[in-house]
C-alpha cells in the first residue's frame, strides 16, 4: 500500500488598512507559495500557475483579480486566498500517478486545518495523514472515512489509540512504547497498526556511537 502526501497550493495576500497599526498608506502586498510533497520545483510552478497569474500590473485567481475580491469583501486586514479548483487539480494528479495501484492518498491535517478545505478534501475521497486525537476529530467531523486515515506519531496518548481503533483507522506502530499502547488499545477493539518501511533508503544521520 503506498500512503502519498497532498500539498497544497496557497495564496497569502496582505493589505495595510485602517486597522493596521503599523499601516504607511496603501500598499498592498502579495505572496504565493506553492507547497507540494514530492514533486519538483518544476511541478510546483506549473501548479501554482494554473492557479495564479497576473496581467495589467495585478494578481489573478482563478481568473479573478484579487484587488477586486478584496474591494468586493470589504477586505482591509490580512486573509489567506485558496483555489478550490486547484487544490482538485492537485488531489486528480496523484489519483492519475497512482492509478491502477492499491494506494491512499492523503492530506496532513497539520499543514492546513481549515475546516472548509477538510471537508473539500474528504468529499473528493482524500484520505487524511494524523498526528493526534484532536485531528481525528477534525477528519471524523469534515467526514473523512476513518478506515483511510493513518494516525503517526510516537506520542500517542491511550486514549487517542483507544478513539482510532474504535473508528477503524490505520495506525503506524513508531516506538516501542507505542506499540505497548496499541496492545493496550488492541484489548478493547482491534486495531488495525502498521510499520513504515524505507527499503534501501540512508538516513544520513551520521555516526553516533
Amino acid at each position: 500500500m503506498a500512503f502519498c502526501g497532498l500539498g497544497s497550493v496557497i495564496i497569502f495576500v496582505s493589505r495595510s488598512g485602517r486597522n493596521n497599526p503599523s499601516s504607511r498608506g496603501a500598499e498592498t502586498v502579495c505572496n504565493v507559495v506553492a507547497e507540494n510533497e514530492n514533486v519538483t520545483a518544476e511541478a510546483q510552478a506549473t501548479t501554482a500557475a494554473a492557479a495564479y497569474s497576473t496581467k495589467d500590473g495585478f494578481l489573478y485567481c482563478e481568473n479573478e483579480r484579487i484587488q477586486d475580491i478584496i474591494v468586493k469583501e470589504n477586505i482591509d486586514w490580512c486573509f489567506y486566498l485558496y483555489s478550490q479548483s486547484q487544490l482538485t487539480r492537485n488531489y486528480q494528479a496523484y489519483q492519475q500517478a497512482l492509478e491502477g495501484l492499491p494506494s491512499i492518498i492523503g492530506y496532513a491535517i497539520k499543514a492546513n486545518n481549515n475546516y472548509k478545505i477538510l471537508e473539500h478534501f474528504a468529499n473528493l475521497g482524500s484520505g487524511a495523514v494524523l498526528v493526534s486525537g484532536n485531528e481525528l476529530k477534525m477528519a471524523l467531523k469534515a467526514k473523512f472515512d476513518p478506515t483511510r486515515c493513518v494516525f503517526n506519531g510516537n506520542g500517542k496518548l491511550q486514549e487517542e489509540l483507544n478513539l482510532a481503533a474504535q473508528h477503524g483507522v490505520l495506525v503506524n506502530i513508531d516506538s516501542e512504547f507505542d506499540l505497548d499502547h496499541i496492545i493496550e488499545a488492541g484489548r478493547v477493539r482491534k486495531v488495525r497498526a502498521m510499520l513504515r518501511i524505507n527499503p534501501d533508503v540512508d538516513p544520513q544521520v551520521g555516526n553516533r556511537n
